[in-house]
């Protein structure tokens, strides 16, 4: 990482973190409230397409990243928490993206002279509760951990080929179940590029999901 980059990602830690020291102790104390990054996803995702820049501009997507740091979401009922981890991971990927200024590939991040370095999903960036975390942390050791739930992995977005693309709507615990269910559908029957059967040659072309969680 340069040193502009590293000096880029200290300064967006230490806004996030002022962001969240503003947020009053009482506010704290309440359920997480995702309806910014829902009315940016709304207004930015486009057939799974993401206008990065627009999230970077926006001061609802830095109000929703303090909310992020400063909530505990320890006590949460259990539809609500997977709800918020899926919610947290995949506007970690966009700040992550957007905090190196990537637009070809996030495989670009953190690597030099094609050489892989640590790779964009073991930075630890993310700001939960007062704790940091790498977006691998945030997928293996929370949600596939805690939850045991495969239709994970067609909700968390890690912006790779081969991945589902953004819901264009937030996560909520009172319709996680059909969320998850709907981007199901999606990926296995809506996204030929990734899933698809050559009746011809008989082959079942998959996404690489399968093959890194089978």
């Amino acid at each position: 990482m340069t040193t502009r980059l590293r000096a880029r990602h200290a300064l967006a830690v230490a806004t996030i973190a002022v962001l969240a020291l503003a947020i009053p102790a009482a506010a704290q104390d309440k359920r997480a409230d995702h309806r910014d990054f829902d009315a940016l996803l709304r207004t930015h995702v486009v057939n799974g397409l993401v206008d990065y820049d627009a999230f970077e501009s926006a001061p609802e997507f830095r109000r929703y990243l303090a909310m992020l740091a400063a909530v505990d979401p320890a006590g949460l009922p259990a539809q609500e928490l997977l709800a918020f981890w899926i919610n947290a991971y995949n506007a970690y990927t966009i700040q992550l993206i957007n905090q190196h200024h990537e637009r070809r590939s996030i495989r670009n991040i953190n690597r030099s002279f094609g050489l892989r370095l640590k790779g964009p999903w073991k930075e630890r960036l993310a700001v939960v509760g007062g704790r940091d975390y790498s977006l691998d942390e945030i997928e293996h050791e929370v949600i596939r951990k805690k939850f045991r739930e495969p239709r994970i992995h067609f909700a968390l977005v890690c912006a790779a080929l081969g991945c589902p693309v953004l819901r264009g709507e937030a996560y909520r615990g009172d319709r996680i179940d059909q969320q998850l269910d709907d981007q199901a559908h999606r990926f296995l029957l809506e996204s030929p590029t990734k899933n698809r059967v050559d009746v011809t040659s008989r082959t079942l072309h998959a996404s690489p999901i399968f093959n890194w969680y089978i």
